[in-house]
């Protein structure tokens, strides 16, 4: 059974590229890394809330890890949580799901299996039940050295990009176990409505153009379906002004409605929404 968000991961040129957003600038603090030569990687978690974010730095720069940031990066994969990953993959495989591991392995967030992303509306999904993973090591400075600038308190949700709610929502349904509510939403900054799929810790929403020309609109058009958006909320009453973010070093949208998109080669290609 899937619990939660476990984490969302970005590629980084090196750990100390990415660690140097997430803890400087957001302010969380770096719980592990790990070298995994089996999966190409040096990586490492920060705690953001009651998920985590995963950085991964290449360690092959004609592999597939480094090819993705090639491509403009984003959101590398998702991973839920499962009380039972071995259970879940056996699930997944007997109903015909296309897979990248069948049985589990060890990784940093324990033990773990991907599913393919041509399964999963175009974003590789990890799925891991903690415990049982790869060895791994503390950071070597794990903790902000000065208040962060732009102070992170925790992920409330992650915005998928799609063509049609009904296949969307039936997909998390048949391959996750997770339902979609049934009534949706307008995103008005995005440009559309949403479908929201809950899970313990943050949720999931579905989102779908509605406006010509409008950010989702225009994502779905130049990236295709999936995960599109990690919203962050901060600890601070207000988000920086933008000149304050491009001075940072990202680039920067105001969206409306009290929400600014950050994007670029500081994030990973990531899009981070904060509000």
């Amino acid at each position: 059974m899937i619990t939660r968000l476990h984490h969302v991961a970005a590629v980084v040129p090196t750990l100390e590229d990415g660690v140097s957003v997430w803890r400087d600038i957001f302010g969380l603090h770096v719980e592990c890394e790990a070298t995994v030569p089996e999966q190409g990687v040096r990586a490492c978690l920060l705690p953001c809330g009651d998920g985590e974010i995963e950085l991964l730095q290449p360690l092959d720069p004609d592999g597939a890890i480094a090819g993705f940031a090639a491509r403009g990066g984003g959101v590398h994969h998702v991973c839920f949580e499962s009380d039972d990953v071995a259970a879940e993959l056996s699930r997944m495989a007997a109903a015909g799901v296309r897979l990248i591991d069948e049985v589990p392995r060890p990784g940093l967030a324990g033990r773990i299996g991907f599913v393919h992303p041509k399964a999963t509306l175009g974003s590789l999904v990890e799925i891991a039940t903690p415990g049982a993973g790869v060895a791994v090591e503390a950071y070597a400075v794990p903790e902000p050295a000065a208040p962060a600038p732009v102070p992170v308190r925790r992920y409330s949700h992650l915005t998928y990009c799609v063509e049609n709610f009904d296949a969307a929502a039936e997909l998390f349904d048949a391959n996750f176990g997770l339902e979609a509510a049934l009534n949706p939403h307008e995103v008005e900054y995005l440009g559309g409505e949403a479908l929201r799929v809950p899970l313990a810790n943050a949720a999931v929403e579905l989102a779908r153009p509605m406006d010509a020309g409008g950010w989702l609109d225009r994502r779905l058009s130049q990236r295709g379906e999936g995960a599109a958006v990690l919203h962050l909320e901060l600890g601070a009453a207000t988000v920086p002004e933008e000149a304050e973010l491009r001075g940072l070093g990202f680039d920067v949208e105001d969206l409306g409605d009290g929400t600014t998109m950050l994007s670029g080669e500081r994030t990973g290609g990531m899009c981070i929404a904060l509000s």
